[in-house]
């Protein structure tokens, strides 16, 4: 694990000098496709508080002294949030818990580390749980799942669409398809599932689509 995350450390301080879009405006942004664009919805100062320890230094709670941005961060108005050189994303807009989430390589695709999100089917489950066997039901279902996703924290964003896919071979294998030759070299690759190997070709990637 500890060699996981000093790879991790090391692949991404190679990414960011390597795939960052250039030329980002400072300020808050609506939507993705605004910020892909350079579209500010406003520029105000804000305060980034973190709200805990280990990863969860990843979270934290933003706050601002503007009146208008006040408003619009009340509204869940704001989707991101650049401001020294670092992009937040409001976690609520990408179906997590109230937070804004710091993302660690800005590009076409993306990359940050959140809480798990659960998907239609696994939602459905645990209503089914709490409709036949009631909170308890419910309750074990719950925490059956979390434990299953628990280490599936880490997400792409797509900035075309603005929706949070997680890590994992398939949809890494769905994104390089636009490049046969990147796809057909990472499925060379003696280790794929791993998970530097695999940001390593988002980085890749990304700097595909900035030249």
């Amino acid at each position: 694990m500890k060699r996981l995350l000093i790879a991790i450390v090391i692949f991404l301080s190679v990414l960011d000098s390597m795939s960052q879009i250039p030329d980002i405006k400072e300020g808050a942004y609506k939507n993705s496709m605004y910020f892909e664009k350079g579209i500010l919805l406003l520029r105000a100062e804000f305060r980034f508080k973190e709200t805990g320890f280990g990863l969860d230094r990843t979270f934290y709670r933003v706050s601002t002294k503007d009146k208008i941005a006040k408003s619009q961060l009340k509204k869940h108005i704001i989707w991101g949030i650049y401001q020294n050189s670092v992009l937040y994303l409001n976690a609520m807009r990408l179906g997590m818990k109230k937070h804004y989430v710091v993302v660690q390589e800005i590009g076409k695709y993306c990359y940050l580390i959140g809480r798990p999100i659960k998907d239609i089917s696994q939602q459905a489950a645990i209503g089914n749980a709490a409709f036949y066997g009631g909170l308890i039901g419910a309750g074990i279902t719950n925490a059956a799942i979390n434990a299953k996703i628990n280490d599936q924290i880490h997400y792409l964003v797509n900035l075309d669409t603005g929706v949070p896919h997680l890590v994992t071979q398939p949809y890494l294998e769905h994104i390089l398809a636009a490049d046969e030759k990147l796809l057909t070299k990472y499925k060379d690759e003696l280790n794929p599932h791993y998970l530097s190997v695999m940001l390593n070709y988002v980085g890749l990637l990304n700097a595909m689509y900035d030249n």
